[in-house]
């Protein structure tokens, strides 16, 4: 086989598998593995830095492609599983059409189904070739093949960024509650209406010029540029600014809040204030892009932007309904229970899909999937699981003395309290003057809910604090 139809394997197979195509950095890193060069030499190649290709992009991409093909790989030796998989395709393409000729649709499809292809996405010369996205890089974006519910929230995101043509969108959360499965399935409904799309997570929290350098070279491939990038900062954020505005690009920042500082709300980590100029110079500067970004808490700056025109909107996720909620169940087994029950389970999580995708998981393991017995469970507030201990516990840390009083105090008084009920409970006089700004704080984290003048912890935060 030649490269060209290694490539087109490669990404009839990652489509079938993970209803994506190859990104353009994957591609890079493929077609220089096909041409047996090093990390060092596809680095230099394709812009992109070398530990990122090798320990992000590489070690991810051979992980996917293996499960795509069937078998472990490695970029020493995919190839080889490429030629079998192109090998079994090319056999059930010949089976299925003998089985056409005798009309056996049923027969078809589970020929199809032994090697997870469609007739639409075989290699070349057995069907259509599928083409490898030449200016789109979805990076670390989760698969989202099992996705329920959200259908208003992809409205209106979409409204907001294709049809308002918004500047910035922040998605904004408390943790397990979808911002990032949901910005994935955004890009994907989207995507066509952009010339460029990158994503990048911010989990390992990379600093700015890292950033730039990541997300870069793909813009000025698209744009017909030398991919060199410029050495200075200023230069780099120049680079980025004229390629939003020259091109449609849909840039995703996953994780934001890993680049904020503890203890104060909107602010940022020593040494990573140039993503407040970045959100600042793509809000408030004339281009044809987006940056869409995920966090549990709000950056100053998108306070600041929020009401101009075309600037910036938010979008407070919530839990999913009952109905969505439900569904999360089916992957997991049978379960039984009435219409009441499943919606008590959903609402006593608020609809948090990390929490029901536990609670599914040992519904299953401790009550035989029984909703009612794991219903009287959790309401006891005995079933706080350690992943969900675990990711409030990070976000618990990171705030305030203050803050952490307050989240204490509404545990204690368990009803929604007003600030003039909360400033009673307050003992000293800094910590009264300082309760709006705590409270206010605790509203950008996602930790507490308001309903009119009042303010109350969500269950599944209630659990954790008591």
């Amino acid at each position: 086989m030649d490269v060209e139809q290694m490539l087109r394997i490669a990404n009839s197979a990652m489509f079938a598998h993970n209803g994506r195509r190859l990104s353009e950095v994957e591609a890079a890193v493929l077609l220089g593995s096909i041409q047996r060069q090093s990390y060092e030499q596809i680095a230099e190649k394709s812009g992109y830095a070398v530990s990122y290709l090798k320990y992000d992009v590489g070690r991810k991409l051979w992980k996917l492609l293996g499960q795509a093909l069937g078998e472990t790989v490695s970029k020493t030796n995919f190839q080889a599983a490429l030629a079998a998989y192109w090998h079994r395709s090319l056999i059930v393409t010949t089976q299925t059409q003998a089985l056409a000729v005798d009309g056996s649709t049923d027969a078809i499809a589970d020929a199809l189904d032994e090697v997870s292809v469609s007739p639409t996405n075989l290699p070349s010369g057995l069907s259509a070739p599928a083409s490898v996205d030449s200016h789109t890089d979805w990076g670390e974006a989760m698969d989202v093949t099992q996705f329920y519910g959200r259908t208003g929230e992809l409205q209106t995101l979409e409204q907001w960024i294709v049809t308002q043509r918004c500047r910035v969108v922040a998605l904004l959360g408390i943790g397990g509650i979808g911002k990032s499965a949901l910005a994935a399935k955004l890009g994907q409904q989207i995507q066509t209406q952009f010339e460029v799309v990158v994503w990048r997570s911010l989990q390992n929290a990379p600093p700015f010029e890292v950033w730039l350098e990541m997300v870069l070279p793909v813009l000025l491939r698209a744009q017909e540029e030398d991919i060199a990038v410029p050495s200075s900062l200023d230069g780099k954020l120049l680079k980025l600014m004229q390629g939003l505005r020259q091109k449609r690009c849909l840039l995703v920042l996953d994780n934001a809040e890993t680049i904020l500082s503890a203890g104060q709300t909107g602010q940022y980590r020593a040494g990573y204030e140039g993503y407040g100029q970045l959100f600042k110079d793509v809000g408030e500067v004339s281009h044809q892009s987006c940056l869409l970004l995920t966090s549990r808490e709000k950056p100053r700056e998108i306070v600041l932007l929020e009401g101009q025109e075309r600037s910036a909107r938010t979008l407070l996720l919530q839990g999913l309904n009952p109905e969505a909620g439900r569904e999360l169940f089916h992957p997991k087994g049978i379960f039984a229970g009435t219409e009441l029950e499943w919606s008590r389970l959903v609402a006593h999580y608020r609809g948090n899909p990390l929490a029901l995708k536990l609670v599914a998981a040992a519904t299953q393991e401790l009550f035989n999937g029984r909703i009612i017995e794991v219903l009287n469970y959790v309401q006891q507030g005995l079933a706080v699981f350690d992943d969900i201990r675990d990711l409030l516990q990070r976000q618990f840390d990171r705030l305030s003395e203050i803050e952490q009083e307050m989240i204490v105090w509404l545990a204690i008084n368990r009803e929604p309290n007003s600030l003039v009920e909360l400033s009673r409970d307050i003992v000293t006089t800094v910590s009264r003057r300082r309760l709006p700004y705590a409270i206010q704080s605790l509203l950008r984290r996602s930790l507490i809910e308001k309903e009119g003048e009042r303010f109350f912890l969500q269950p599944v935060v209630l659990e954790y604090v008591t």
